[in-house]
C-alpha cells in the first residue's frame, strides 16, 4: 500500500507510467496493470480475429434466437448485397494506383500469379474434393479456390517483406477484374466434376451479373473516385480498412445465423477444418515459391508471387456462400478459418523474409 519505493518508481517510469497512479493504489494493483497492458495491446492488434471469435460466440450462444432472426431478416432484405457494395467501394478508395509504376513491366510474374490464383488453386481444391469430406466442407474449398487474391493484405505483406508493391498491386487489380469472368466458369466446373448427388444449379450469367454489380463496378467506381478526389496515398486507408473489417464481421454473422444448428452439431469437425485449410494454404505457398524459383523471377517479384498467388479474398467468398450455398453452412466456416489461417501463416513468412518487420511491424488483422 502507499507510495512505491524509489526502485519501483524507476521501474514504472521505464514503462512510461504516471507515478501519481501508484501513489494512491496498492503495489499489487500496479503490477497487475503492467501484466494486463501487453494483453490489451495484443487485443488491439488482433482485434479482427477477436471480433470473429465474438461473432461466433454470439451466434452459438443465441438461445433466444434473436441474433439468428436478425441475421435472416438482414439477408432477406438484401442487406448483404448492400454491404458487399460498400466493402468493394471502400476497397477501391483504398487502392492507390499511382504506386503501380513499374508493375506492368514484369508480365512473366503477372501471368505466374494469375496461373496460381485461377489455375493451381482450383486444381488443388478438386483434389481435396476427392477426400472423404462432408459436402459443405468441399464446397467451401471450391468457393475459396476460385476467388481472386486479397484486396489489401497481400500488397501490405509483400511490401513489408521487401517485395514489389507495384507488382502486388497490379496482380490485385487484374485478378479481381478477371474474377467477373472466371468465377462463373470455374465454380460450376468444379461442382460438375465432383460426382456428388448435390442438388445445386448455378446460372453463370446470373453470377456474372451479380459479381459485376456487387464487386467489379463498386471497385472501379472507388478507384475512379480516389483519382478524381486526389486523395493522399495514406488516406483514407486506415478508416476504410476498419469500416471494411466491421462490415466483413457483419457478413460473417449473417452467414453464421443461417448455420447455427449445423455448427452446434459439427463438434470435432471444426478442428479438422483448421488442419485442412492450413494444409491447403501451405501447399499453395510451396507451389508459389516453386513457380517463382522455376521462372527465375527477381526476388522482389518472386515475393509478390508467393503472397499474391496463395492468398484469397474473404468478402467475395462470403458473398458466394451466403447467396449461392446457404444450405451448406460448413462452407462458410471453411472460408473464414482459411482467411484467419492465411494471415498467420503469411505473417510468419513476412518475419522470415527480412528485418523490415522488426523495424516497422504490421498488424495482420487490420487487413482484409
Amino acid at each position: 500500500m502507499g507510495i512505491p519505493s524509489k526502485g519501483y518508481l524507476t521501474f514504472f517510469q521505464h514503462f512510461g507510467l504516471n507515478f501519481k497512479l501508484f501513489s494512491i493504489v496498492p503495489i499489487e494493483f500496479s503490477i497487475a496493470v503492467l501484466l494486463i497492458r501487453p494483453m490489451k495491446n495484443r487485443i488491439q492488434k488482433y482485434w479482427f480475429i477477436v471480433g470473429l471469435v465474438v461473432v461466433f460466440a454470439l451466434v452459438i450462444t443465441d438461445i433466444t434466437g434473436t441474433v439468428t432472426a436478425v441475421g435472416k431478416w438482414f439477408k432477406g432484405h438484401h442487406g448483404t448485397d448492400l454491404v458487399m457494395v460498400v466493402i468493394f467501394l471502400g476497397s477501391g478508395l483504398m487502392l492507390d494506383t499511382r504506386r503501380l509504376k513499374a508493375g506492368p513491366g514484369d508480365l512473366k510474374g503477372l501471368f505466374a500469379a494469375l496461373f496460381l490464383i485461377f489455375g493451381c488453386a482450383p486444381m488443388l481444391a478438386f483434389l481435396f474434393g476427392k477426400m472423404p469430406l462432408s459436402q459443405g466442407v468441399v464446397i467451401g474449398f471450391f468457393i475459396l479456390s476460385v476467388v481472386p487474391t486479397t484486396l489489401s493484405s497481400g500488397v501490405v505483406m509483400t511490401t513489408v517483406a521487401g517485395g514489389s508493391m507495384a507488382h502486388a498491386l497490379l496482380v490485385t487489380l487484374v485478378s479481381n477484374a478477371l474474377a467477373v469472368a472466371t468465377v462463373p466458369v470455374t465454380l460450376p466446373l468444379l461442382l460438375g466434376g465432383w460426382h456428388q448427388n448435390v442438388p445445386i444449379t448455378l446460372n453463370p450469367w446470373a453470377m456474372i451479373l451479380k459479381i459485376g454489380v456487387l464487386v467489379f463496378c463498386p471497385l472501379v467506381f472507388g478507384l475512379l473516385m480516389r483519382k478524381i478526389l486526389r486523395l493522399p496515398s495514406n488516406k483514407p486507408a486506415a478508416t476504410l480498412q476498419t469500416l471494411n473489417q466491421l462490415l466483413i464481421l457483419l457478413m460473417v454473422g449473417v452467414g453464421l445465423s443461417q448455420a447455427r444448428e449445423t455448427l452446434l452439431s459439427g463438434g470435432i469437425q471444426v478442428i479438422w477444418i483448421v488442419l485442412l485449410v492450413a494444409l491447403f494454404h501451405g501447399i499453395m505457398l510451396l507451389v508459389s515459391a516453386s513457380v517463382a524459383h522455376f521462372l527465375r523471377l527477381p526476388k522482389s517479384v518472386g515475393k509478390s508471387v508467393i503472397f499474391m498467388g496463395g492468398q484469397k479474398t474473404l468478402p467475395l467468398t462470403l458473398m458466394l456462400q451466403v447467396s449461392l450455398f446457404p444450405t451448406f453452412p460448413m462452407a462458410l466456416v471453411v472460408c473464414v478459418l482459411h482467411h484467419v489461417t492465411q494471415l498467420f501463416m503469411d505473417g510468419y513468412l513476412v518475419g522470415r523474409f527480412g528485418d523490415r518487420l522488426r523495424q516497422k511491424p504490421y498488424s495482420a488483422v487490420r487487413l482484409q
